[in-house]
């Protein structure tokens, strides 16, 4: 897309902390893009933070678009009835949390389903049951750019 970007990727160990909601808002972006759903360990867990997250990035950027992502596949959910129905609640968390801020006037916020970045048909894109490979993270940036295309009104 040749645009500069900053990648806040933590690993696994970004739940959705506060202190780093108001490190990004102190960012001069053009949009923030949160995926970081499936790092929580219940979707009780992310319900918790997901919303208190956006609300500090909105209190200091009320303009900017804010595109939420759901989780992405986990190709053991196919055969882990518990994979799939915590990584389904966490799904469930943030489409709650785009509903309620669409509800609450917020009409720069999105929502990308991350089966439809990376899904079963994707399988190959997946390394050890939950995290891309090359593949995987080129479909993902692909189809990711689409949508950041059409929000940014990028040509």
């Amino acid at each position: 897309m040749n645009i500069d970007f900053i990648n806040l990727g933590f690993s696994g160990y970004s739940t959705g902390d506060l202190p780093i909601a108001k490190a990004m808002a102190s960012l001069d972006v053009s949009c923030y893009v949160l995926d970081y759903g499936a790092n929580n360990t219940t979707p009780r867990n992310l319900e918790e933070a997901y919303i208190p997250f956006i609300k500090e990035l909105r209190s200091g950027k009320k303009d900017k678009p804010i595109v939420l992502v759901t989780p992405i596949l986990s190709s053991d959910e196919s055969w882990k009835l518990d994979v799939q129905t915590r990584k389904n609640g966490l799904r469930e968390v943030v489409r709650r949390a785009y509903k309620e801020c669409t509800d609450s006037g917020d009409a720069n916020i999105y929502l990308v389903e991350g089966l439809e970045l990376l899904s079963f048909e994707d399988a190959d894109g997946i390394v050890d049951n939950n995290h891309p490979n090359d593949i995987g993270f080129l479909k993902m940036s692909c189809r990711l750019g689409k949508v950041l295309q059409d929000i940014l009104k990028l040509t």
